[in-house]
């Protein structure tokens, strides 16, 4: 006999079950609760995991569904949680940067993918330099204060590392 607890790790929020058994995958341990619901992203259990290790859900009438007919949990969560489809451009970032964690707490629907950049690139410097608002500068590859260095639309860099640059790029020419 099966009895209802523990949720499923996908993030729908639906409670799964007691496995009867163990199995060699390590998917169901006998006596804990199973981690997913059966055709919810699970290897082993329905769910499919693609190369990108992106959550799944086979909907091949879904505006995002892909060639194979398959769209991102995150996708169909935020959704929901809209209650109704994302716009045209929109994109799912994982707050904590694992893709197959689809809590609603764990999702950020961005506007465009140069929104969904930006909270990567900040989140990027918050963990290497512990502040989220410096940038790195393109030649010494060290983060520092924006108000330091000079700023442009692809890149940012220190004036004596660019003229360091220059300097070096000339030599290499033998100029």
């Amino acid at each position: 006999m099966q009895c209802e607890i523990g949720l499923c790790k996908c993030g729908c929020g639906g409670k799964t079950t007691i496995s009867p058994w163990n199995n060699y995958q390590g998917i169901y341990k006998r006596g804990e609760s199973v981690k997913f619901i059966r055709g919810h992203c699970g290897r082993g259990v329905g769910g499919k995991i693609t190369q990108s290790e992106y959550c799944r859900t086979r909907l091949p009438n879904h505006d995002r569904a892909n060639s194979s007919g398959y769209v991102k949990d995150s996708i169909l969560l935020a959704e929901k949680a809209l209650g109704k489809q994302l716009p045209d451009g929109a994109v799912v970032h994982h707050a904590n940067g694992i893709k197959t964690d689809n809590r609603p707490e764990n999702l950020v629907i961005c506007k465009n993918d140069s929104y969904h950049q930006i909270l990567h690139t900040r989140m990027r410097a918050l963990k290497e330099c512990g502040n989220s608002n410096w940038r790195k500068c393109s030649n010494c590859k060290k983060y520092d204060d924006p108000k330091s260095m000079y700023i442009n639309k692809t890149t940012s860099y220190h004036l004596k590392c660019r003229t360091e640059y220059n300097k070096q790029l000339i030599q290499r020419r033998g100029v």
